[in-house]
Parts: structure tokens; sequence; C-alpha cells
């Protein structure tokens, strides 16, 4: 089937439908499948360091916030927070952080994760960057 479009400027244009695929089992994903999202073939980094941080840290769905913050040239202190003091969520964290720090080589980073313990934010932290991830 083709699918007839117009452009911006007017013009028509025929689209071939792409196959949607749904899987009624998704097949789960290892955590280190996903470690090389942030590098072009060529190895060179494809976002910027808050923004790949932002994007590895927001994989682990008990990361309610991510605060980023540049320390000199080629340092950088991101701190990530969680509710619950758990280890199982700690290793989530330490995968992603894994993965920027391999994404980004050369750079120097000092991670911390921050258990608010239902606290709010404010009252754990008092200084702590740039706020580039809220879920």
């Amino acid at each position: 089937m083709i699918c007839p479009l117009t452009n911006n400027n007017g013009s028509a244009c025929t689209v071939l439908p792409l196959p949607l695929l749904i899987w009624k089992n998704p097949v789960p994903v290892e955590v280190e499948e996903t470690t090389r999202l942030h590098a072009f073939s060529s190895g060179r980094p494809t976002f910027s360091v808050e923004t790949g941080a932002r994007i590895e840290l927001s994989l682990v769905p008990e990361v309610e916030r991510v605060f980023f913050e540049r320390e000199g040239d080629g340092e950088f202190r991101i701190i990530s927070v969680v509710n619950k003091r758990d280890a199982v969520i700690r290793e989530k964290v330490y995968a992603r952080e894994e993965a920027i720090m391999q994404a980004y080589p050369g750079l120097n980073f000092d991670f911390h994760v921050v258990a608010r313990m239902d606290r709010k934010v404010e009252d754990v932290l008092t200084k702590a960057g740039k706020l580039v991830f809220e879920r």
C-alpha cells in the first residue's frame, strides 16, 4: 500500500508504510545492550554530556530526578535522586553511570545517588546543580 502525503511546500509525495511490529511478550533487554546508544560508529558521543547523562539515568524507573553540574574543565557532578535506599536500585543506577563513563571517556565524573526516604528533595539537597530530569 502506498500512502499519498503532502510536503510542507504543497507538493505531493508517496510514502511506503513501515511494518508495525507489536510484541505480545517483549524480549527483555539486558542493560549492557543499551550502553552504546550515545556513540556513533566513530566512537564519538552523539549527545552533550548533560543530555547523555539525562537519557541514561532516566532509563532507571526509580530515578525521580537528575541534577547536573559542571565542576571544571572535563569534570562533572551528577546526582540521581531515588525515594528508597535499595541495593537493587543502586545497581541499576551504577550500570547507567558506567554507561555514561564509557560513552564519554577522558572526562571525570563525580556520581551520587541520594535516597530521599519520602522527604522533600529540598529537605535532602541544598546545592544540587541544574535539574536536567524529573519524573
